[in-house]
């Protein structure tokens, strides 16, 4: 029998792996930050070619390459002209957009310039604050009698504009069955759910968590 426990995580950061452009030089890494009930953007700079005060972050749907936030990096003047400060981390001025959801940043450098630097999809800026995660699963354990369980979710956080709680949609959660290596995303639907399998195998151990986090 393997013994499987739920364990939900929700969580104000979700990241996502930097990139890497035809330069050499990596993307730099962009995450959502809550603070005081406002949704920021957090930016890592990683790149030789530009400065941190020289960026912009540019938030759009997913699929979609118009532009409904345009924001600027603070404290970049604490980094010294004799220092690139790779791999700092700055914050974005305060981020409002028209609705609650899932949204994708871009990074500009030297906007309108000649020599301009952009880098598409960097990170995703989920815009809702207090998410909350609920998780449940259709059997309490796996076993050769019952070899997969399906696992449910429910996300909601409060619309930043409307302080209203509402089902968080469009957006990652990252799950995953520790010991075993199984891992993936699955997306909320418009309602705020998710679902997704986990399956026993004889290469399972005899006790692992299941997790599903609203961050990796």
């Amino acid at each position: 029998m393997l013994a499987t426990s739920l364990v939900a995580s929700s969580a104000t950061l979700i990241a996502v792996p930097a990139a890497h452009a035809g330069d050499g030089d990596s993307r730099g890494r962009t995450e959502t930050v809550q603070e005081g009930g406002k949704i920021y953007a957090s930016y890592e700079h990683m790149s030789s070619g530009f400065r941190p005060e020289d960026v912009t972050l540019k938030i759009h749907e997913k699929n979609k390459s118009e532009v409904l936030a345009s924001v600027r990096l603070e404290g970049t003047d604490k980094c010294p002209a004799t220092n690139d400060c790779y791999e700092s981390v700055f914050r974005s001025e305060p981020v409002t957009l028209p609705a609650m959801g899932s949204y994708v940043i871009d990074v500009v450098a030297r906007e309108g310039q000649s020599n301009e630097v952009v880098r598409h999809s960097t990170g995703y800026l989920n815009y809702g604050p207090n998410p909350k995660l609920t998780i449940s699963s259709s059997h309490p354990w796996v076993s050769y009698d019952n070899p997969t369980i399906k696992v449910s979710g429910f996300l909601v956080a409060e619309d930043p504009n409307t302080h209203e709680v509402k089902p968080f949609t469009g957006v990652g959660i990252y799950c995953r069955a520790r010991d075993t290596h199984g891992e993936g995303w699955v997306w909320t639907n418009d309602a705020g759910r998710f679902t997704t399998t986990e399956y026993y195998n004889e290469y399972s151990p005899t006790t692992t968590k299941f997790d599903c986090m609203f961050d990796e």
